[in-house]
């Protein structure tokens, strides 16, 4: 998680592991779990294997991004707009219960805009 104050300033940096890497070791960790899609479950108390897994990623990482938020808001001493960036955002965020803005290409649209600072800048 990268914070940036409301004066648009680089604050610092939380590392998270990511929802998928949290279920690739389960599966290779444990050898009677299997490897699992990503997607909610219908309820958070699951009644199967498969499903456990699901609502352990899920709604585990949509607690994780809440509790962050809070905490990073309470340090900050204010309440931060949010986004929310990656392939598996829009899996998470409707189980969140702050509100986020989704742009699951942020990192490629602000890696562009490097991109196209250095290729116009004129190098002497």
């Amino acid at each position: 998680m990268i914070v940036v104050n409301a004066k648009g300033t680089f604050v610092g940096v939380s590392i998270v592991p990511g929802i998928l890497m949290g279920l690739n070791a389960l599966a290779e960790g444990a050898a009677q779990l299997p490897n699992v899609s990503l997607e909610a479950p219908g309820a958070v108390v699951a009644k199967n294997t498969v499903d456990c897994m699901k609502s352990g990623a899920v709604f585990g990482h949509a607690s994780l991004i809440d509790g962050m938020i809070e905490r990073i808001n309470e340090e900050m001493g204010e309440e931060l707009a949010v986004y929310a960036t990656g392939k598996f955002a829009s899996v998470v965020l409707p189980h969140c219960k702050h509100a986020l803005k989704l742009d699951e290409h942020l990192v490629l649209k602000g890696l562009n805009i490097i991109y196209n600072l250095n290729v116009n800048r004129k190098i002497k």
